[in-house]
């Protein structure tokens, strides 16, 4: 989704023209970015999960945690995209390798696994479950922040392009 409205480009102005609420938009580009990442979270995970044996619970968690980073790219790579859009492009590639929200969407992503991983590793005194639980906590958190800013400002900063 980090690229989702810029790819639109020129023709932006067909779907603003149409009778559709922006929210309609957004929220059919979340679910097309949901409809390729959770099947390949479901698959990955299952994997995974048998793999190293997990115990039901922990599997459990670790599907809903995974699910949750899929909403998360997903609603973070829209917002980003509509902080900087980039509509003055001449090839598709310039929109999905070279735009800022693309770059920040990937380095923030990038991020948001890499710290709760190192954690992982530094010798703490709390188990890693509960730092699984504080980061499907943050994780879940940021999604509801996200959400709620592509629902209240998201209309009016699409209606500005």
């Amino acid at each position: 989704t980090a690229s989702s409205i810029s790819l639109e480009g020129k023709n932006l102005w067909i779907i603003k023209s149409l009778p559709l609420d922006p929210r309609d938009v957004f929220l059919s580009k979340i679910a097309l970015n949901l409809s390729l990442s959770v099947p390949a979270v479901i698959i990955n995970s299952a994997l995974t999960a048998l793999l190293f044996r997990f115990p039901p619970k922990q599997a459990f968690f670790f599907f809903f945690l995974a699910f949750s980073y899929s909403f998360l790219t997903a609603l973070g790579g829209l917002v980003l995209n509509l902080m900087y859009p980039n509509f003055d492009w001449s090839s598709e590639v310039t929109v999905i390798k070279q735009s800022a929200s693309v770059t920040l969407a990937v380095f923030i992503g990038m991020g948001a696994v890499a710290v709760p991983l190192a954690l992982l590793f530094i010798p703490l005194p709390i188990s890693p479950f509960s730092i699984n639980c504080g980061v499907l906590a943050v994780v879940s958190t940021a999604n509801l922040l996200l959400y709620r800013y592509i629902i209240t400002k998201g209309p009016k900063i699409f209606a500005e392009f």
